[in-house]
């Protein structure tokens, strides 16, 4: 999410204290954190798939094009802040748009996702937004996060 949560999140590592974590694609300082998960590939390392931008002054945009996903964005262009806005103002082929470009993106900077979660139980709001989290992780191979199956 953020340089400082990046720099604790490799000590963490580097000491053992942590054995699995999460990227949130979407959001700024996430191409530091795939330079450090891309040059160590023995650490598990999933996706934690971002539909929302609750923070009140840090935000993020959707990695899709937002002529893509409009419904995702509230009006001041980022992410809306929450799960329900989400669920009101995003279809469901916006939803897997955008997660699968957050896949899409994870690849492109080199990280092979060991599983996937979802922020904020976002893709829980509603019923196909679960189907969309199945598929997605079904047609790339990359397991849902088993703790997340009942969010």
């Amino acid at each position: 999410m953020c340089h400082f949560v990046n720099q604790a999140t490799k000590k963490a590592y580097e000491k053992g204290t942590v054995s699995s974590g999460s990227l949130m694609v979407p959001c700024p300082w996430f191409i530091e954190a795939a330079a450090y998960f891309r040059a160590h590939p023995e650490f598990d390392v999933g996706l934690h798939l971002t539909l929302t931008s609750e923070w009140e002054l840090y935000r993020w945009q959707p990695v899709a094009s937002k002529d893509r996903v409009p419904g995702l964005i509230d009006q001041d262009g980022f992410l809306w802040r929450s799960s329900e806005e989400v669920a009101q103002h995003a279809t469901p082929e916006e939803v897997e748009t955008e997660t699968r470009a957050q896949v899409e993106r994870a690849k492109h900077f080199g990280i092979r996702p060991t599983h996937l979660e979802t922020h904020m139980g976002t893709l829980f709001a509603r019923f196909e937004g679960v189907e969309v989290y199945y598929k997605v992780a079904d047609e790339y191979g990359i397991p849902p996060s088993p703790h997340q199956a009942f969010a």
